[in-house]
C-alpha cells in the first residue's frame, strides 16, 4: 500500500506542477501577483524554483523554442558534435534518448543543473537574487518534508529509510519520470525541427512547427490536465 501509495503521490506531483505551470503563465486569476504565488507554492512538491522556472520556461522555451543555442530543452546534436563529446557524456546522450531516459534527463539536465541553485555562469546575464530565495525556499520544503516522515517513523516505530524511500524519494523519481515523458513527448518527433539560423527559425513559423499534439484514451489526458495537446499552448500561452 504504501509502494502504491508512494506513486499516486509521484502523479499528484505531477498534476499541481501543471497548475503551477499554468500560474506561471498567469492563467488561473487576473491578479499577477497571486498567480506568481499560486505557482509558487504549487511547485514546491516537486522541489521546483518558481523564478528559475519562469526564466527558464517562459522567456527561452517558449520565447526561442527549438533555436539551438537558446533553447536547451532536448536541443539535439549534429553528428560532428556527438563523436565530440567525451566517451561518457556520449553514454549519457544515449540513456537521455532510449525510451527509459527521459526522467534521468530531466534530473540531471534540467531540475539539477538549472533549477537547484544553479551556476551563475549558466544563467548568463539574467541573475536575480530571487533565484537564490526560490531555491532557498525549495530547500527548506524538502527539509520540512523529510523531517516530518523522520518523525512519522520514529513516532509509529517504522523504518525511517523504508519510509523515506517510498514517502519521499519515490514520488520524486516517479515525478521526474513523468516531467521527462511529458517534455519528451511535447517536442520530439521525426517531423520536429530544430533550427541553428535565427532567420530561418523565424520563418519556419517556430511556435507551431515546434511542438506535438498527443492524446490520449481513458481520460489519461484529462487526469494531466489536457497539458498533452501542446501544440494550442504555445499559440497563446495563456
Amino acid at each position: 500500500l504504501k509502494l502504491l501509495c508512494g506513486l499516486g503521490a509521484g502523479f499528484v506531483i505531477g498534476r499541481l506542477f501543471v497548475i503551477g505551470h499554468d500560474g506561471c503563465h498567469q492563467s488561473l486569476t487576473p491578479h499577477r501577483k497571486l498567480n506568481r504565488w499560486l505557482a509558487r507554492i504549487a511547485f514546491l512538491p516537486s522541489l521546483t524554483a518558481y523564478s528559475l522556472w519562469d526564466v527558464g520556461h517562459n522567456m527561452v522555451h517558449h520565447g526561442f523554442t527549438n533555436l539551438k543555442g537558446v533553447d536547451f530543452v532536448w536541443a539535439p546534436l549534429t553528428q560532428q558534435e556527438f563523436h565530440a563529446l567525451s566517451p561518457l557524456r556520449r553514454l549519457m546522450e544515449r540513456i537521455y534518448r532510449s525510451g527509459w531516459g527521459p526522467g534521468v534527463y530531466y534530473m540531471i539536465e534540467i531540475w539539477w543543473k538549472k533549477m537547484m541553485f544553479p551556476r551563475r555562469a549558466s544563467l548568463g546575464h539574467t541573475y536575480r537574487p530571487v533565484f537564490t530565495w526560490d531555491c532557498i525556499l525549495v530547500t527548506v520544503f524538502a527539509a520540512g518534508w523529510v523531517s516530518t516522515l523522520v518523525a512519522a517513523a520514529w513516532f509509529s516505530g517504522q523504518s525511517a529509510a523504508l519510509l523515506l524511500g517510498l514517502g519521499f524519494a519515490l514520488p520524486l523519481f516517479f515525478w521526474f519520470n513523468m516531467m521527462g515523458f511529458v517534455i519528451y513527448g511535447h517536442h520530439t518527433h521525426v517531423k520536429v525541427s530544430w533550427h541553428d539560423d535565427r532567420a530561418a527559425w523565424q520563418r519556419a513559423q517556430p511556435f507551431v512547427s515546434t511542438t506535438v499534439h498527443l492524446t490520449f484514451p481513458l481520460q489519461i489526458g484529462a487526469m494531466l490536465h489536457h497539458i498533452m495537446e501542446h501544440t494550442a499552448h504555445h499559440v497563446d500561452m495563456s
